[in-house]
Parts: structure tokens; C-alpha cells; sequence
């Protein structure tokens, strides 16, 4: 008899409907959901957990994050950090970051080829990896990868963590081949610098299009989704130009980027909490490169910034842009593997004033759409894999318990983890 288990008595956010079903059954054979709904089941022979009181909902899904064992977050430590040691730190941040509840993500390191791989096998505990390895980005690192441009090349695909300089579009083609041969399941790239650079920031791009088609069409033909690091207007307007439909930070936004966006029906994946939490590190000269960030309302060019942000969501938001959950949690030091990706969720609610529940579509459903994975994880269907997280408190009636003090149970493709 196939592993049966059934959870009843609970509340369920099921990713499907706005609302919260009460005193729900849920039975569980084996990795996959066989049964949703408020008739009683025979109990005999099944584990049964009692979620009286309790909240359950899909799996989260973070569709940006570095699982690369990085713990300082300088620019240059990264890259001088030993491949080993990352590597051996990257096993817990993965424990970590699956004990919040965060059963599936896409990855962008050079240890998620790996870490997909071993916890699959049952080895390491961690979330389901969609693993992109290293992302591409302009020769000699790229203002992000290398922005002091102290490292040759060959140095940074070998060392860094998850930035690999490529160009050229038989360069890249041959890149996402290498890429697929070693598992991965998604493509990273930059289509502009990170941070301000010295450059206008809204012209910024580091890529031609027939670089970006390049490596689009392989992906393409792999059946895999690309995502884009987006700071600048034409860097976005670039990438979804080019096939993109996962645009990261989408930081930089003008009426036009926003009908591509529509027109494409791209996904906006904000970043909120990282993008905020950058902007004191901005100087007023770096700052006034942003366009039209001087008729924005703040004391400070700090506090313009913070605003500008979260107006230019609101702007793109409003016309139907498809928004999806994705953290960019890259190092140990600022951004703790799990708490930052709950941190980004409660940033939707509590700063940018997105519903709850369509937050927490962003954060299970639409993250699976936008991943191409909505037919196997994303909701609590019957038929799907048995993904949950039981919350002790209701987080649709307060964003604010969504903690990890608050997670009852963790359960990944029907197993109960032991966190």
C-alpha cells in the first residue's frame, strides 16, 4: 500500500480561490495530493495529522534566489570565499531556507546543479531546485559580476559564486547547452549593470539583441524560462523585446516598458525587500541618475528613491502587470536563507500594498506559472505534489505571522520534514 496521509480538520489557502475553506480534508498518497475537500476519510492505515485551528497553503516559491554559500555580502569577498567552503555552507543555507517553508526555488548559483541533485537523492535536505547555475553577464564581469574589475575572466567563471562573463551570441548559445548538460532547468542573465553605474541608468544595457535571441531561442527550445536582472528602461525593454518573460527588479519602468510587459504578459518579480533595503547605500550624485526622481516626493534623495520604487511598481501594477515572488537572497550576512524570502512577502502587504491574497498567489500559483511549473506545484489540488506549510496562526487574516515561529509543519513532495 502506497505511504498515506491525511490532514484534517484545518483551514486552507489552497492557491486557487481569495478566500480560506474551512475544516478541509486533505489526503496525501505517497508524493502526490489525492484528495482535497470536506468529506471524511477511513483513517486506518494513514498517518493522520490534526490541523484543527491550524493554516495550510501550497508550498512557497521564491523564483529568485542564491543558494551559493556566500556568507559576506562584499563584492569582492564573494568571489574570494573558497569554492569549497561555499559549497559546504550552501548545505545549510538550503536546510534553512526549506525550515521556512519555502519548498521550491529557482536558483542561480554554481552549487544548485549539485544541491538539486543531492537533495533529490534523498542526501541534503533542502526546497525543490530549479537550479539556472551561474548567470550570464558581460565580459570581464560586467559592471555587477566584477564592478572593480579586478579579476580576469577565467578567474570569475571559475570563483564566482553565480556570475559567469560570456559574449558574444555563439558564446551564449553554447553557454545555455552547458547549462542544460549539467541540469539546469532555467536561465539567468543580466541585460543591465547591477546598482547605479556611471552611466545614465534608464539607457543602461550590456547586451546586443542578437545576443539576447541567442540565448533565448536555446532556452526556447529547451522549454526553460529566462530571467533577466533589470535596472535600467532599455535594458527591460531589451529583454522582453527578446523573449524574456521573467523580468527581475523591474526597477527602472516607462509606459512603454509596461505595454511590452502586456503585450509579452511577461512576470514582474519586484524584489522588493532587497531593492528598499539598497537604497542607503546610494549617494544624492548616484541617486540623481535615476529619471525623474527629483519630482518625487521624500526630505532626502534616500527617501525619494524609496518612494520612486514603489511607485513605479504601483504604476505597472495597476495596468494588469503580472507580478510573481522572488527575494534575491544571496548571502548569509544580509539576507538570512528563508526569513528574507518570508521578509519580501510581508514587504508586498505592508509597503507596497498588494492584497494578502494576491500576495500569496505571487508566492505559490503565479511563481509556478511564471516558472513554468504550475502543472505539478502551486496549489493544493488533487493530482499535484504534496507541497504544504501548516501555519500555528491564520497569516491571511495578519501578514505579520508569517514567520517561522509560526510554521506548524513543513511538508515537501508528502513528506513531513524534520526541521
Amino acid at each position: 500500500m502506497k505511504k498515506r496521509i491525511i490532514i484534517k480538520n484545518g483551514k486552507i489557502f489552497d492557491g486557487i480561490r481569495a478566500e480560506v475553506i474551512e475544516n478541509q480534508i486533505i489526503e496525501i498518497r505517497e508524493d502526490l495530493i489525492s484528495y482535497v475537500g470536506s468529506e471524511k476519510l477511513e483513517e486506518s492505515e494513514s498517518e493522520v495529522i490534526d490541523a484543527k485551528g491550524k493554516l495550510i497553503m501550497p508550498g512557497i516559491i521564491d523564483c529568485h534566489v542564491h543558494i551559493g554559500g556566500i556568507l559576506g555580502a562584499g563584492t569582492i569577498d564573494r568571489i574570494l570565499e573558497p569554492n569549497m567552503q561555499q559549497a559546504m555552507v550552501a548545505v545549510g543555507q538550503a536546510k534553512e531556507t526549506v525550515a521556512h517553508g519555502i519548498t521550491t526555488v529557482c536558483d542561480v548559483s554554481m552549487a544548485g546543479p549539485y544541491l538539486k541533485k543531492l537533495i533529490n537523492k534523498g542526501k541534503l535536505v533542502g526546497p525543490r531546485i530549479l537550479p539556472c547555475g551561474q548567470g550570464f553577464a558581460m565580459g570581464g564581469g560586467g559592471p555587477y559580476v566584477d564592478p572593480c574589475g579586478i579579476f580576469d575572466t577565467k578567474y570569475l567563471r571559475e570563483n564566482h559564486p553565480w556570475g559567469y562573463p560570456c559574449d558574444g551570441a555563439d558564446n551564449l548559445r553554447h553557454g545555455v547547452r552547458m547549462r542544460l548538460r549539467e541540469g539546469c532547468e532555467a536561465i539567468k542573465v543580466w541585460t543591465t549593470g547591477g546598482g547605479l553605474q556611471k552611466r545614465r541608468n534608464d539607457t543602461d544595457r550590456i547586451y546586443t539583441d542578437e545576443e539576447l535571441q541567442a540565448l533565448c531561442n536555446e532556452a526556447k527550445m529547451a522549454g526553460v524560462p529566462v530571467l533577466s536582472h533589470c535596472e535600467s528602461i532599455e535594458g527591460t525593454k531589451a529583454a522582453l523585446r527578446n523573449g524574456i518573460k521573467c523580468i527581475l527588479h523591474g526597477v527602472e519602468l516607462d509606459d512603454e516598458c509596461i505595454d511590452i510587459f502586456l503585450n509579452k504578459e511577461a512576470w514582474l518579480m519586484p524584489t522588493f525587500k532587497i531593492n528598499l533595503d539598497w537604497v542607503e547605500y546610494y549617494t544624492d550624485e548616484e541617486l540623481s541618475r535615476r529619471t525623474y526622481i527629483k519630482n518625487i516626493d521624500g526630505e532626502t534623495m534616500q527617501e525619494k528613491e524609496y518612494n520612486r520604487i514603489l511607485l513605479n511598481f504601483e504604476k505597472a501594477y495597476k495596468k494588469g502587470v503580472k507580478i510573481a515572488l522572488a527575494s534575491d537572497t544571496y548571502c548569509s550576512a544580509k539576507t538570512p536563507y528563508g526569513k528574507y524570502t518570508l521578509d519580501e512577502i510581508r514587504t508586498f502587504v505592508n509597503s507596497a500594498n498588494v492584497g494578502v491574497f494576491e500576495t500569496l498567489f505571487a508566492a505559490t500559483r503565479y511563481a509556478a506559472e511564471a516558472l513554468n511549473i504550475s502543472n505539478t506545484v502551486g496549489t493544493i489540488e488533487k493530482g499535484k505534489i504534496a507541497d504544504m506549510v501548516i501555519f500555528k496562526k491564520d497569516i491571511t487574516k495578519d501578514i505579520n505571522f508569517l514567520k517561522k515561529e509560526n510554521i506548524e509543519m513543513v511538508i515537501k513532495a508528502g513528506e513531513v520534514l524534520n526541521l
